[in-house]
């Protein structure tokens, strides 16, 4: 099993439709749940880099909450970056 400290998400979506309200989760060393690093509402932006005290863990994911004003249900993730140290 390969585990990383992490201390860095960039996250990547469609002008079409960006994320608006999202969460960034490791997966916790146990590997029996996710935790929430970084909640973000109202972005703003298709690129959206989250910074936090490092985490070791072995994978990442974006939670989508929310899409667009006009497609609130509808969401694209074109890329996720992690960063380790």
């Amino acid at each position: 099993m390969h585990y990383r400290e992490i201390t860095r998400v960039v996250v990547h979506t469609s002008a079409g439709a960006p994320l608006r309200d999202f969460d960034i989760q490791v997966l916790n060393q146990s590997e029996k749940w996710w935790d929430t690093v970084r909640t973000v509402d109202y972005a703003t932006t298709t690129t959206f880099t989250v910074t936090f005290p490092p985490r070791v863990a072995r994978g990442v994911r974006v939670v989508a909450k929310v899409g667009p004003s006009d497609q609130p249900d509808q969401v694209r993730v074109a890329e996720i970056q992690a960063f380790a140290r």
